[in-house]
């Protein structure tokens, strides 16, 4: 925050100076002062100044830098300005920075950026007096600057015992990269902890100076240091004679040494060229297996389509890992024809579900093209309907609908499946006038299911299940069964009037097809039927349905209640529930209310020997909840309860936990 504060206030210092009431104080500035006196960013400040004003603010800073009475950080901050603003005018002051090892990195960079002779002659002018800290950076300033008036002086500092200082001289050299700082790094003999940096300037240097002198500045660098650093050389060689890289690659991929095969395997998707891709193709059979798969990985890399006939040929390959290396590389290069090979494939059953993967990950719309017209053909249509739904095509599902209606079980199966997922909202109406023409009760259900999920994912449920209820009068009653399951996914009025018809239509199937549905009702419309049905259904089996569907939508997070009504529906059940499973139910639903007014509801069941202990943990842990609010309630409650269960044959723990309860509240 600091140096934002300074930064803001020596800019503003510079801008009001010119009425001549704030720059002594610049003058005079050190970190001691307090900066918050002075207001305004640098940025803003800059950006509201008008380009013939700038000639002004450079002059001022220019006062700043030049003054010998100014802090070190007023003028650090000036140069970092005049980095922006800066010009020729600047240079004279700004030089005799390069000197002051605080502030010689502003003011190289100052000059660095203004790219001109007379800055890259001040930084070399600096060199021979400069500290040696400051060496490093003003080299590196002139080796950006492509200064070939330092070549000499560079190539002397390259010897230095010094090595941030010879590195760096090193890098210079091959940045500047004209013939004599090539002859300079050619005569350099650096020390063992330089090579690599050696190498990496001679390679930088040969990329920039080309033809035959550049040539062999790589050839030089192949020598020294790691593989990785004979790679790197033979990449640069590469870039300026495709024919000499190409030779040097293939000798050290199929020679003996394999940390150079490994270091020149990394650098083959960066060198451009068909000609290599074509001859590292044809060297592929020459290769082991190890290294064949790395190879063909590296040409998948590479990106270039002139690999793909000689690629393609190991995808039957027996070898596991360079099949899979093969399979991934014709993924990045391959087209619709590549991808039909590999979808054949899988549909031959060789490693299919990885098969179906890849093809679905191939990029273009040839390739969906191909996966729908795939649908024609009777080899691969079942890896074509797995492809389109890895691929999330949902174009194709007009397509998949009309296999849906092919006389084959397994590919009508996968067809639905398909469609579920990939169907939308426009397709339940279609799908339903095929749906009513099958006649196999399990191929009913699974499209059915499909249909289900389409309709499930609607934003509008209602509308999505429309095409299913104008169906319903057609179809069997099997189907009809399906559709009143479905409609406890939808909800709504239509769909409730449709269930309610059911129950009264004297059918048995359809009349327990409809309470099922009743009792997974998404809403609270439902309730007042299931509560009517659990009294008065025909079986018991259909009563406890009906009740357990009524708790349910008590207690759902899902339904809209308030607290209050959901306390009415679980008083209503416990008038009804005579089972043990439906009283605990209650007992749950009660508890994980939270009421205070639960808590006397609970106590209907504590009567009962075989519910006591669920009651009582049910009752210590709503007073518990309830006592902050309802503090009288919640310890009548626990009173109440450490009576009953004084003599009860219930476990001492709870009874324990229903003292320290009542103790808890005071």
């Amino acid at each position: 925050m600091r140096v934002i504060a300074v930064f803001a206030m020596v800019t503003a210092l510079i801008l009001s100076s010119a009425k001549g009431d704030a720059f002594d104080d610049l003058m005079g500035y050190t970190y001691e002062q307090d900066p918050a006196k002075l207001a305004g960013a640098a940025e803003d400040l800059l950006a509201k100044t008008p380009r013939d004003r700038m000639g002004a603010v450079e002059a001022k800073l220019i006062a700043v830098v030049a003054s010998t009475n100014t802090a070190s950080e007023a003028k650090a901050y000036a140069c970092r300005l005049l980095q922006r603003v800066g010009t020729a005018a600047c240079i004279p002051a700004v030089a005799p920075l390069l000197g002051d090892e605080e502030l010689a990195g502003y003011a190289r960079l100052t000059l660095e950026r203004q790219g001109t002779k007379d800055a890259a002659a001040a930084l070399r002018e600096a060199l021979d007096s400069a500290p040696d800290s400051v060496k490093p950076g003003i080299l590196g300033s002139l080796g950006e600057m492509r200064d070939t008036r330092s070549v000499k002086a560079i190539h002397t500092l390259a010897g230095s015992r010094d090595t941030a200082i010879a590195g760096s001289a090193m890098m210079a050299l091959g940045k500047i990269g004209d013939r004599a700082a090539a002859t300079a790094l050619l005569k350099t003999e650096p020390a063992a902890s330089l090579q690599r940096a050696h190498a990496d300037a001679l390679i930088a240097c040969g990329r920039q100076l080309g033809g035959e002198t550049g040539l062999k500045l790589c050839e030089k660098a192949m020598s020294i240091g790691t593989p990785a650093n004979r790679a790197a050389a033979i990449e640069a060689i590469g870039m300026l004679d495709a024919r000499r890289g190409a030779e040097l690659i293939l000798a050290d991929l199929t020679g003996d040494d394999d940390e150079r095969a490994a270091a020149v395997l990394a650098i083959i998707a960066g060198v451009p060229g068909e000609s290599l891709t074509r001859r590292l193709a044809g060297a592929l059979d020459e290769l082991p297996p190890p290294k064949q798969a790395a190879l063909v990985t590296a040409l998948g890399q590479r990106g270039d389509p002139a690999a793909l006939d000689a690629l393609e040929t190991y995808l039957a390959s027996e070898d596991k890992t360079l099949r899979t290396a093969a399979i991934a590389a014709v993924v990045r290069l391959g087209n619709a024809d590549s991808a039909r090979r590999l979808l054949g494939m899988a549909a031959a059953g060789e490693d299919t579900h990885e098969l179906i993967r890849v093809v679905a990950s191939m990029p273009g719309e040839d390739i969906d093209a191909l996966l729908v017209d795939a649908l024609e053909d009777d080899a691969q249509r079942r890896v074509a309907i797995q492809a389109l739904v890895e691929r999330d095509l949902a174009e194709a599902a007009p397509r998949l609908l009309e296999c849906a209606k092919l006389p084959d079980a397994d590919l009508q199966s996968e067809a639905w499946k398909a469609l579920g997922g990939l169907g939308g909202v426009e397709m339940v109406g279609p799908m339903m006038a095929v749906l009513i023409g099958l006649s196999d009760t399990g191929m009913q259900d699974k499209a059915v299911d499909a249909v289900q999920r389409i309709v499930s994912a609607a934003n509008n449920r209602a509308e999505a299940f429309a095409p299913v209820l104008a169906a319903y009068d057609r179809a069997s009653d099997h189907l009809k069964a399906g559709i009143l399951n479905l409609a406890a996914s939808v909800g709504g009025p239509d769909a409730l009037t449709r269930v309610n018809n059911a129950l009264a239509a004297g059918n048995d199937t359809l009349y327990d097809a409809a309470l099922r549905s009743l009792a997974r009702w998404p809403n609270e419309q439902a309730a007042e039927e299931l509560l009517e049905l659990s009294t008065k259904a025909d079986s018991e089996t259909h009563r406890v349905l009906a009740l357990r569907g009524y708790i349910r939508i008590a207690g759902a997070g899902e339904v809209k209640l308030s607290p209050e009504q959901r306390l009415a529906m679980y008083i209503e059940a416990q008038k009804v529930a005579a089972r043990t499973e439906e009283k605990r139910q209650v007992i749950g639903g009660l508890r994980g209310l939270r009421h205070k007014d639960a808590l006397p509801a609970l106590f209907l069941y504590a009567d009962d020997p075989e519910l006591l202990a669920e009651v009582a943990e049910a009752v210590i842990d709503t007073a518990r909840r309830s006592a902050h609010h309802h503090k009288e309630e919640a310890r009548a409650a626990l009173d109440k309860l450490i009576a009953q269960i004084a003599g009860a044959e219930i476990d001492d723990g709870i009874k324990q936990r229903a003292a320290d309860a009542r103790n808890g509240i005071k």
